[in-house]
């Protein structure tokens, strides 16, 4: 679902405590009734954070005398799905509506955040994810659906931002970055920056990623541009005078020193180019014609001397 498709969709929801209570995808577990904000703030904030929002709108209107709106459409229907599924899971069951429900259940916690992971990556589709996990297509479509509403607001910047980054990516420029963030976050950074077979790598799925990458006959000089890229970056912005926090920038520091005492350190193209060797050429015709003149002196001074009276 995009955002105007959310925005539809909430107003035919019910004025309900579990409407107003959200497990925001920033870390927040706000509650939106205490008066803080209006109605027409929270229902905005919700449109926009809630990436489970289309399960628990089948919920409530499952719940409720409000029928099921009928202007959704394609994948979207997986809300209806997901309605009948509430309203009587023996009647209406549907298996992918079950097991998007178990992926998104803390059993299956590392699963769900690989799928996740996936899903945000921007070179794969629904049919990709589905052959690599084993998993049937429909299963990833109602999952992300109803618990993770992402593929229709890629476009949506600061949305996909919120939801990857929350804090920003000041996160990673913090010693011990990897040993404090959670797992899940990690992946989906891997996913949203470096595609699916790097999350594929990382989640532990059979991957020949390092070995295609050692292949390569320019990763050497890859690795140093990044570390080179980072390091200037973190001098730009603040970093150039700090001692904690600030590895990104030692290590290019590092290169760059090590890269002048091995005397290969590349220069720029100088205007001045070409005047040292004329320079030198110059200066050894001076001292050959010097030489030749004092030698011509030399030879005059012994001529029809006899060496001893010298």
């Amino acid at each position: 679902m995009n955002y105007s498709t959310i925005s539809t969709l909430l107003e035919y929801l019910p004025e309900d405590e579990d409407f107003a209570t959200s497990n925001f995808f920033g870390g927040s577990n706000s509650s939106l009734t205490h008066g803080v904000l209006d109605q027409a703030s929270a229902r905005f904030i919700i449109a926009y954070k809630d990436l489970s929002l289309g399960w628990k709108s089948a919920q409530l209107l499952a719940n409720s005398a409000i029928s099921f709106p009928c202007f959704l459409s394609g994948d979207d229907l997986w809300l209806f799905k997901a309605y009948l599924y509430c309203l009587d899971s023996k009647k209406f069951f549907n298996r992918a509506v079950a097991e998007a429900r178990g992926l998104a259940s803390n059993h299956m916690a590392r699963d769900n955040e690989t799928i996740r992971a996936l899903l945000i990556s921007d070179d794969v589709d629904y049919k990709y994810i589905a052959r690599r996990t084993s998993l049937s297509e429909d299963t990833i479509k109602a999952y992300e659906r109803l618990f993770f509403n992402i593929v229709d607001r890629k476009q949506d910047h600061m949305f996909i931002k919120n939801v990857v980054y929350p804090d920003g990516r000041m996160v990673e420029m913090f010693d011990d970055y990897l040993k404090n963030e959670d797992l899940g976050k990690i992946l989906l950074r891997t996913g949203y920056n470096n595609g699916a077979e790097h999350v594929l790598h990382f989640a532990g799925f059979k991957s020949g990623l390092v070995h295609s990458l050692a292949n390569g006959n320019n990763m050497p000089a890859q690795l140093e541009a990044l570390f080179m890229a980072n390091g200037y970056l973190l001098a730009r912005n603040g970093w150039l005078n700090q001692r904690a926090n600030a590895v990104g920038l030692h290590n290019a520091r590092n290169i760059l020193q090590a890269s002048k005492q091995g005397g290969v350190e590349e220069q720029k193209a100088s205007p001045f180019a070409g005047v040292a060797d004329i320079l030198s050429s110059e200066m050894l015709n001076n001292l050959q014609v010097d030489a030749t003149v004092r030698l011509q002196k030399t030879q005059d001074f012994y001529a029809g001397k006899n060496i001893v009276d010298v």
